[in-house]
């Protein structure tokens, strides 16, 4: 036999499903009626499995009141009331995150699935926004944080973490470029290159590039000088120049730099030269004088080059224009 109380009992849950079925009723009269959710009574579905005092208990509970996305005072007591009718403290609208199923309020399921927008599902079957600057590649980006390297080392992460692709030629020095257009001018004056980057001057590549003076090593400088390792000619020297003879006797003339020498069409003295009035040549020192008679002299290289009759003055030494020799540095 049912007891009294329980006869009380079942009477009043059907008065409250009862009541909670004229609310829902009343809201769905009014078109412009929204729950919460932002969803009529009258449009959800969610409790349409159940019947009897379990269907109104759900209609209260998930479209009336919509508990499940904002509690209220009174959810407790219906969660209490639907499990003592079903069995069951769980309502169709509960998130059950996890089951597979997504559930309202949820954006996926299970865990760790992929979201509609590429990321994964969170724990509680969110799905999470991404977020440049987080300094994790979220789908739809190339790079992140912004001015990071990008992945294939090509350029720098943009602001909006995608990676933009260097257009070489386009005239835009972009990310990964030193230089655009190529051939036009590098800071250091070097040609910008066909992919759009600054070559290093490189001494030795057989190219004078800017800031050489000569290339390659070794190789003769303006002034006739030996190219240094470094790719300079250095200060030109000074020395003996010989003039080859023309209509007129052959001339040299000594502290003459290689450039002048050259430019008046005239040869530069080797190393260890200097200039031989008389002969009008460039000759190898030590030099000795050779003084002749009859005011005679004349410049060898050694004393035993001197003709028979004549004198030989300590080298250096040299004739000077009346044919006299002049002891001491050879300079007449």
């Amino acid at each position: 036999m049912t007891s009294i109380g329980e006869h009380i009992t079942g009477r009043w849950l059907r008065a409250l499903a009862a009541l909670a079925a004229v609310c829902l009723v009343s809201a769905a009269g009014n078109a412009w009626a929204k729950t919460p959710d932002g969803m009529p009574p009258s449009q959800e579905t969610v409790c349409s499995g159940l019947s009897g005092a379990a269907f109104g208990l759900c209609n209260a509970y998930c479209e009336a009141q919509d508990c499940d996305v904002h509690p209220r005072p009174s959810c407790p007591v219906l969660r209490r009331n639907f499990a003592k009718i079903t069995g069951s403290a769980i309502f169709p609208c509960d998130r059950r995150c996890g089951n597979g199923t997504i559930d309202r309020g949820e954006d996926c399921d299970p865990p760790g699935s992929a979201c509609t927008n590429g990321e994964l599902c969170t724990n509680d079957c969110t799905c999470p926004v991404p977020v440049c600057g987080n300094g994790t590649i979220d789908p739809g980006e190339d790079c992140d944080p912004p001015g990071s390297p990008c992945n294939d080392g090509d350029g720098v992460c943009s602001d909006d973490c995608t990676c933009k692709v260097p257009l070489c030629g386009n005239g835009t020095i972009d990310p990964g470029e030193q230089c655009d257009p190529p051939g036009s001018a590098c800071a250091d004056g070097v040609t910008c290159a066909p992919d759009c980057t600054c070559p290093a001057p490189l001494c030795g590549n057989g190219v004078v590039d800017p800031g050489e003076e000569c290339d390659p090593p070794g190789s003769p400088c303006p002034s006739g000088v030996p190219c240094s390792a470094n790719c300079s000619c250095g200060t030109e020297p000074t020395g003996c120049c010989e003039c080859p003879a023309g209509t007129t006797a052959p001339v040299c003339q000594d502290g003459v730099t290689p450039s002048a020498c050259l430019a008046s069409g005239c040869l530069f003295g080797p190393p260890g030269t200097s200039c031989d009035p008389t002969l009008g040549r460039c000759v190898s020192e030590p030099r000795n004088c050779c003084q002749c008679p009859n005011n005679q002299c004349l410049t060898v290289q050694s004393p035993d080059l001197c003709p028979a009759g004549c004198i030989a003055v300590p080298a250096p030494s040299m004739c000077d224009a009346a044919g006299i020799c002049l002891p001491g540095s050879g300079v007449p």
